[in-house]
């Protein structure tokens, strides 16, 4: 966990120094379904040239995941760290290691909060789509800022379960259920009904 704070502190600092914990007050800690989260990851490789492909369909996306699971380095990575059944359970996931990094963040941030006992305000990104003034209202409240305009339209529909098969997900879910904190696993469980 030290790590995660380590670069958690790093990411927003301006300069060199890493951000202090002690003026941390607040925290706000937003959850996406998890395919839609990975593919969106997947958007954002294209945006920043990191992909080598420019289309964002459902099969460049699963082309440029079956490239990424031969990655030698993530394999290691989950081989020393999942069960040889989680791993091989896995094995048919498309971006395999995200799925991987994205229950171990949601876990760290968890931890992260209850250990430093600061406030933390949970949301999950559908909300904006069903409850876009309510959402931007407590998130505000939260933080203690005044709306100074309206901001800028929410773009709903962003959902890529179609972008997995039935036993993708099914798999995606069995393992993530096994590396899940509680916290994280009450809060992600949602995804997979």
């Amino acid at each position: 966990m030290d790590n995660f704070k380590e670069e958690c502190a790093s990411k927003g600092s301006k300069n060199s120094e890493p951000y202090p914990f002690d003026r941390v007050q607040k925290a706000v800690h937003l959850i996406r379904n998890p395919f839609d989260n990975i593919v969106s990851r997947f958007h954002l490789k294209i945006k920043t040239g990191r992909a080598i492909s420019k289309d964002s369909s459902r099969e460049a996306f699963r082309d440029f995941c079956f490239e990424d699971n031969q990655n030698a380095n993530d394999n290691a990575t989950l081989e020393m760290l999942l069960s040889k059944e989680q791993f091989d359970i896995l094995e048919i996931v498309p971006c395999r290691a995200e799925f991987f990094k994205y229950v171990h963040w949601h876990n760290h941030a968890f931890e992260t909060c209850n250990g430093l006992g600061i406030e933390t305000l949970l949301i999950h990104y559908s909300w904006y789509e069903s409850n876009f003034s309510e959402s931007t209202s407590a998130l505000l409240d939260f933080l203690g800022l005044k709306k100074k305009s309206e901001p800028a339209p929410f773009i709903p529909g962003k959902v890529y379960s179609e972008y997995f098969t039935e036993e993708e997900k099914t798999a995606v879910k069995t393992v993530l259920q096994s590396l899940a904190s509680r916290e994280t696993w009450a809060e992600i469980e949602r995804y997979f009904h």
